[in-house]
């Protein structure tokens, strides 16, 4: 009777631990974001890294020497679809807002020609330039297109939205950034 009593108690115990098991599961899947979503929100609140980008109009752009007005940094590429969603949207706000506020893209994983089209596909004109070395794709912990940050004129990166802004959210951000009113 004590071996059976043994025995009952053991599988008891592996089911309980079973139910636990599979319970963590459950939650932890259920509690999962998008890694993606997770792009660049180590650097939010924090000094935007510092980069030099070779444009493709064969200009340099640094990112220092445009610190003291609010910069918008925008990562896509061409073959990227949410990225031609808000393509319009950045070039139209880059017009309104110049030369108040910087708008520079960073292109990544992308060919140069592939790059020139979509610039001129979207009638892009505020400065863009390749990310050849994903090191400025890295520092700013870019994991999925597009991400856009909003660098205050401090230097800070005040804000970050993943994916297609609209254009009412990239008002909100703005104006949370530097206090921006249509």
């Amino acid at each position: 009777m004590t071996l059976t009593r043994n025995k009952i108690i053991g599988f008891s115990l592996i089911f309980i631990l079973f139910v636990i098991l599979i319970s963590l599961l459950a939650y932890g899947l259920a509690n999962r974001s998008s890694v993606t979503g997770q792009s660049g929100i180590n650097i939010v609140g924090k000094p935007a890294p510092d980069f030099k980008i070779n444009t493709f109009d064969d200009a340099e752009f640094t990112l220092a020497d445009n610190i003291g007005k609010p910069i918008v940094i925008n990562f896509w590429a061409s073959w990227c679809l949410p990225c031609r969603e808000e393509a319009e949207i950045l070039q139209r706000f880059s017009i309104k807002l110049n030369p108040s506020v910087v708008f520079v893209g960073v292109n990544i994983q992308d060919s140069i020609n592939d790059a020139n089209e979509f610039m001129n596909e979207f009638g892009i004109e505020y400065i863009n330039g390749p990310d050849k070395t994903g090191s400025i794709t890295i520092d700013y912990g870019v994991i999925g297109l597009p991400v856009t940050f909003f660098v205050d004129g401090n230097g800070i990166v005040a804000n970050r939205w993943v994916g297609a802004i609209s254009e009412p959210k990239f008002i909100e951000l703005l104006d949370a950034t530097i206090g921006y009113r249509q």
